[in-house]
């Protein structure tokens, strides 16, 4: 892995990550599939779609601030 961290200018970790975290960088897992001789879907059936689409890994946000007049109880202005 380092070899190949080398040859390709990216630092070990990075090459690390892309392995074992999921939407880490797709670029990354191109390469390692290029390198392999196989295509990404081969390698990481999870994260991609059947077209080729890489799955997306984020995570849906829940909105921190009440909307509307739900952070006023008594609707008077603070």
């Amino acid at each position: 892995m380092a070899e190949f961290a080398r040859r390709n200018r990216r630092k070990p970790n990075i090459i690390s990550n892309a392995i074992r975290m999921p939407g880490y960088s797709t670029r990354i897992e191109r390469m390692i599939a290029e390198e392999l001789g196989m295509t990404q879907q081969s390698i990481w059936p999870d994260r991609y779609h059947m077209d080729g689409t890489s799955v997306s890994f984020r995570d849906d946000t829940i909105p921190t601030g009440l909307t509307g007049g739900a952070h006023r109880q008594n609707e008077v202005a603070a």
